[in-house]
């Protein structure tokens, strides 16, 4: 069993609300993204890994052959009969491969891309915060004078994430697609952050915030409405 990295996805799991399944898939997709990085392609490089002890093994694929041309996915058939006197002329030879091996820039890849993974997970998981909100806000709509009112609560749940240009999430809305409502707040949420002191920078005045939002008026907001903001 692979007590560390077993240990090290339940943190991770646990602290990132990130299925141990997902981080387990960056894990084998990082292995083979190494192995390419090392012998330079890796379409004969198999991992197999257990869901439950984390044990996970290498294996590099290697036809037998007479004269070897290519050093990655061929094997002689002396060196494959010195593993086996039973491989024969066009056999699969098939091979550990110790991680260990790796170069430091191949585990520095194979390292990044887990990583990489884990901040696409942590975005999707934040990203759903607008389809949980809206979902909320569905179930307590009933029948009576504050549908309205919730039907506009909705709207702004759900859209004041997307941007002018269809850059936005969750569903890409671009320009008048965008409901009014959720246009205006997401331009006074902006100006709200940008004038509240942030742990990691000060705070900006009125004016600086105004530059800030004007400079990314077209992307992010109805040029129009904003005109009228200011």
């Amino acid at each position: 069993m692979n007590t560390e990295l077993l240990e090290a996805l339940t943190i991770l799991e646990k602290e990132k609300d990130i299925s141990k399944e997902v981080l387990l898939d960056a894990i084998e997709e990082s292995l083979i993204k190494a192995c390419e990085n090392h012998f330079g392609k890796a379409d004969n490089i198999r991992v197999t890994m257990d869901r439950e002890t984390c044990d996970y093994q290498l294996i590099q694929e290697k036809t037998v052959v007479e004269d070897v041309e290519d050093k990655v996915e061929q094997i002689s058939i002396e060196d494959a009969k010195a593993i086996d006197g039973k491989y024969e002329l066009g056999d699969i030879v098939q091979i550990p491969i110790e991680s260990k091996s790796f170069g430091r820039i191949a585990t520095q890849n194979a390292k990044n891309q887990i990583l990489q993974k884990i901040r696409e997970e942590e975005r999707a998981i934040m990203r759903d915060h607008t389809k949980i909100g809206t979902k909320l806000l569905g179930d307590l709509k009933v029948s009576n004078d504050y549908n309205d009112f919730m039907q506009i609560s909705m709207d702004i749940t759900h859209y004041h994430h997307e941007n002018w240009d269809g850059s936005g999430y969750p569903e890409g809305k671009q320009g008048n697609e965008i409901p009014l409502a959720a246009q205006i707040v997401a331009m006074s949420s902006m100006f709200c952050a940008l004038t509240e002191e942030r742990s990691f920078r000060r705070s900006y005045d009125k004016e600086e915030a105004l530059e800030i939002m004007r400079q990314e008026a077209q992307q992010k907001f109805n040029p129009d409405i904003f005109n009228i903001f200011c």
